[in-house]
């Protein structure tokens, strides 16, 4: 069954289905570096390899955020602070939507096999960057 499957349901459906999520919002997939809920999302899951699935709310999303062509980082600002760097080629797209608030998953691959227009994500870093009280 399709939606017991923990990966399956993120893999795009066969005959002729839309693409969903859980929800049944639509998603667009950008292979293996993320999805995009092009009607906006709330949250940002970030998946990397031997580490646990961590999620930011886009309504801490900093004002200030910073790319190049490739590397960028974001910061999310709550009780605590959060840095996001991702690095990799072919970002801008990933860039874009997540100032957007519509990029749902982002996914660190190991190797860069991408094709060469795809974006490919091979290094997120998640930093506390909460300030320390001064005491």
């Amino acid at each position: 069954m399709r939606d017991n499957d923990p990966i399956g349901r993120f893999a795009p459906k066969t005959s002729g289905e839309p693409e969903t999520l859980d929800g049944g919002e639509a998603f667009v997939s950008l292979g293996k570096c993320g999805i995009i809920c092009p009607k906006g999302a709330k949250a940002l899951d970030i998946e990397r390899a031997g580490n646990p699935v961590v999620s930011f709310q886009y309504v801490y999303l900093s004002v200030r955020s910073v790319f190049t062509p490739t590397e960028f980082k974001v910061v999310f600002v709550g009780m605590e602070s959060w840095a996001v760097t991702v690095v990799g080629r072919n970002l801008r797209r990933l860039f874009d939507r997540l100032n957007d608030h519509c990029l749902r998953k982002l996914v660190q691959t190991d190797r860069d096999f991408g094709d060469d227009k795809d974006p490919v994500v091979t290094k997120i870093e998640v930093e506390n960057v909460t300030p320390k009280e001064k005491g």
